[in-house]
C-alpha cells in the first residue's frame, strides 16, 4: 500500500484506510501538508493531509486542515455562479462548487465528530475516576473525626495524576471544538447556496424515509 494507492483509494470514496496507525508518518505528512498549503499548492496539501488522516486514525487536525485547504481553493478559484439562466460554463462552475463544498463539509463534520467523541470519552473517564476516589474516601460521621492529613494510597496518587492529565486534554478538546464551530461558520459563508441545497436534500431524504415507513 503505497502513498499513491492510499490517496487513490481515499479519493475514490474508499473511506478510512486500513493501514495501521503510524504516528511518525502522520506527523510528517501533516507537516508536508502545512508546507504545501503555505506555498499555495492546495492539491499537494490535500494529498498530504489525506495521508496524515490515514496514518493518524483518530486525529481531527488532518481533516480540518484538508477542509481548510478546500475552502481556500474554493474562495480563490471558484466564485459563486452569477444569477440567471446558467450557460455551459456556469453549469460546470456550479458543479465544481457543489463538489468542493461537499468535500469541505464532509471533512469539517468528520473533524467535529472526532472532537465530540473525545470530549464524551474524557468526561466519562473523569467522572469514573472521581466516583472511584469518592468511594475510597473515609466517611467521617462527625466533624471531630475529620483528619486533614489523611494518607493517600498509591492508587489515590495515580488517579489524581490521571485526572490532571484528562482535565488538560479536556481543555485542549474544548478549544478545538470552538475552532471547529468557527470553521463551520466560515464554510457556511463560503458555501451559502450549496449548504442550503444540502440541507434541503437532507430534509427531503428524511421525509421520504418517514413516508415510506
Amino acid at each position: 500500500k503505497t502513498d499513491a494507492q492510499i490517496i487513490a483509494y481515499l479519493i475514490a470514496g474508499g473511506g478510512k484506510s486500513e493501514n495501521p496507525a503510524d504516528r511518525n508518518k502522520a506527523v510528517r505528512h501533516k507537516a508536508n501538508g502545512d508546507r504545501y498549503s503555505r506555498e499555495g499548492q492546495p492539491k499537494k496539501a490535500a494529498q498530504e493531509y489525506s495521508l496524515a488522516a490515514a496514518y493518524s486514525q483518530g486525529d481531527y487536525l488532518p481533516y480540518k486542515s484538508r477542509g481548510d485547504v478546500y475552502r481556500q481553493f474554493l474562495q480563490a478559484n471558484l466564485p459563486p455562479s452569477p444569477e440567471g439562466a446558467p450557460d455551459e460554463a456556469g453549469k460546470a462552475l456550479a458543479k465544481a462548487r457543489k463538489f468542493v463544498c461537499q468535500s469541505i463539509y464532509a471533512d469539517y463534520k468528520k473533524s467535529a465528530e472526532i472532537i465530540d467523541e473525545a470530549i464524551r470519552r474524557n468526561i466519562a473517564e473523569i467522572n469514573a475516576i472521581k466516583f472511584r476516589m469518592e468511594q475510597r474516601a473515609p466517611n467521617y460521621e462527625t466533624e471531630g473525626q475529620a483528619s486533614p492529613t489523611r494518607s493517600r494510597t498509591a492508587q489515590d496518587i495515580k488517579d489524581m495524576r490521571h485526572l490532571r492529565t484528562l482535565s488538560q486534554m479536556q481543555g485542549v478538546a474544548n478549544q478545538a471544538q470552538i475552532k471547529m464551530k468557527n470553521a463551520l461558520a466560515e464554510y457556511r459563508l463560503a458555501c451559502g447556496k450549496e449548504d442550503a441545497a444540502r440541507r434541503e436534500a437532507v430534509r427531503n431524504e428524511k421525509e421520504m424515509k418517514r413516508d415510506k415507513k
